[in-house]
C-alpha cells in the first residue's frame, strides 16, 4: 500500500498533539499516552526474547507488534 506524503501529519499537526506532562511523568500524542526508552533499552529487550524464546518465537512477537529491525 503506497501513502503519500500528504497523507502524514506535518510538524505542526504533532507539536500541537504532542503533550508532555513532566509532574505527572506522562508524555501523551493526541489520546494516547507514549513511552519514550532509549534505542539501547529496545535493543537489549529484543535480544532478551530471542535468548528466551528463540529466534522464530521472538520474531514473530516482534513482528506482531511492528518492531523488527529494518
Amino acid at each position: 500500500m503506497f501513502i503519500s506524503s500528504s497523507d502524514y501529519p506535518n510538524a505542526r499537526d504533532l507539536m500541537d498533539a504532542l503533550r508532555f506532562l513532566p509532574e505527572e511523568g506522562q508524555i501523551w500524542l493526541g489520546e494516547q499516552r507514549m513511552l519514550l526508552m532509549p534505542l539501547a533499552a529496545s535493543a537489549f529487550f529484543r535480544n532478551e526474547l530471542i535468548t528466551t524464546l528463540g529466534m522464530e518465537r521472538a520474531g514473530a512477537s516482534l513482528c506482531a507488534w511492528d518492531i523488527t529491525q529494518d
